[in-house]
């Protein structure tokens, strides 16, 4: 299934900070281990808005769903290890099977893969995909 084009405009006014930044993330080939960039950081936030688990050191909040703004704006600027853990969960959830196939086991025959983990464009736009889904699916 091929993916959907994102509208060019957001559907909410809470989405259109992330609009604004599509054609940056977009132009991304890959945000490698350890960096520390603007595009690191809103990475982190939507993979934590779809549920994944990105940081360790998040300040405890009362009550998630009331919380989240603060919880998102108080995740690192870097690719660091909980973020790569939750881009492998992420690609081993959406990229099974023949869809995109990622070097899992580090063996000879998995060389030539992108790393699991890897914060590569197919990754990037995946998670814009189903960010988008999540955030615009009516309740």
């Amino acid at each position: 299934m091929k993916p959907e084009k994102l509208p060019d405009k957001s559907p909410k006014t809470e989405l259109d900070a992330v609009f604004a930044e599509l054609p940056n993330l977009r132009a991304l080939t890959e945000i490698k281990p350890s960096a520390k960039s603007p595009y690191a950081k809103l990475m982190k936030q939507l993979l934590f808005d779809i549920g994944y688990s990105v940081s360790t050191n998040l300040p405890a909040f009362a009550d998630r769903k009331v919380d989240q703004p603060k919880m998102r704006a108080a995740l690192s600027d870097t690719y660091d290890t909980p973020a790569q853990e939750a881009v492998r969960a992420f690609q081993t959830h959406h990229f099974s099977g023949r869809r995109r196939a990622y070097n899992i086991l580090n063996t000879a025959a998995e060389k030539s893969l992108p790393r699991a983990g890897t914060l590569d464009a197919a990754t990037i736009e995946a998670i814009l995909q189903h960010w988008f889904a999540a955030m615009t699916q009516t309740k």
